[in-house]
């Protein structure tokens, strides 16, 4: 299942929504693909500071184009994806 979280303002929580969500579904022993496209970047400082060892789930940065393109092909591989 895909998930999009979006809106055009900065500041909204999309981020922390996406990541909180994720945790949970993982908690329920599903597989997660974060998948960003924020400019700021946030999320990816935040998996950097959590380090190697930690147990967040895995994210990829994408682009409007390529996830228009890739999207649907990389969702059958996890259980849920949040964009």
């Amino acid at each position: 299942m895909i998930i999009a979280i979006l809106n055009e303002k900065g500041g909204v929580g999309k981020t922390t929504l996406a990541t909180n969500l994720a945790r949970a579904f993982q908690k329920e022993g599903k597989t997660v693909l974060l998948v960003v496209s924020d400019p700021q970047g946030s999320l990816r400082d935040w998996l950097a500071a959590a380090g190697e060892s930690s147990d967040y789930p895995t994210m990829i940065a994408m682009d409007k184009p390529a996830m228009i393109k890739d999207l649907k092909s990389l969702g059958g591989q996890y259980d849920y994806v949040l964009v």
